[in-house]
């Protein structure tokens, strides 16, 4: 660990507006930037975001700028490496259960993985520049209607990746007995 301080910032935007922040906060910074990481470009362990490395007064500093959906996935696997170790932070298999088994937990990491960097990440890069709408409207109201039949089925396939987040981490919820103690 290197930064004293870290800051995330998370928000409801496309990969062009996390961009765009992160362009805004480096300039903002001028020369206190030491580097920026783009871990999009060059995902650990299904890990996604941007983050720029400053150094402020002498302090290291870390901003992690974060879309929702490579937030909600973090957090979850996050959750993950400290029950089961935090080595599948680095590409390393997850501790064993009480018995010594690995099967479950080795299969939800790499699906995890896989979410975030075939699932998450391409969902990403087909609604990229698109006006992100209320799943109300694209439902029924006349501005969906006007969407075209591509624009509509990335953001709904956007949306089915959120809903895939929220499964997961509902299913980790109502399964930790079993898999986390086992």
């Amino acid at each position: 660990m290197h930064d004293l301080i870290g800051i995330r910032v998370v928000g409801d935007f496309d990969l062009s507006s996390q961009d765009k922040l992160v362009a805004s906060i480096a300039l903002g910074f001028g020369d206190s930037v030491r580097k920026i990481i783009d871990r999009r470009q060059d995902p650990r362990s299904g890990y996604r975001a941007v983050h720029v490395i400053l150094n402020v007064d002498g302090s290291f500093t870390e901003v992690q700028v974060r879309t929702n959906l490579q937030s909600k996935w973090v957090d979850l696997y996050e959750r993950l490496a400290d029950e089961w170790g935090r080595q599948i932070r680095y590409g390393a298999g997850p501790s064993p259960d009480s018995q010594g088994v690995l099967v479950h937990r080795e299969k939800l990491v790499k699906n995890l993985q896989k979410l975030s960097l075939s699932g998450i990440a391409e969902y990403e890069k087909s609604t990229n520049n698109l006006q992100f709408r209320d799943l109300q409207e694209l439902r029924g109201s006349k501005s969906a209607r006007g969407l075209s039949r591509p624009d509509l089925v990335r953001q709904m396939n956007l949306r089915s990746a959120a809903i895939q987040l929220d499964d997961l981490q509902g299913q980790l919820e109502a399964k930790k007995g079993d898999w986390l103690a086992a």
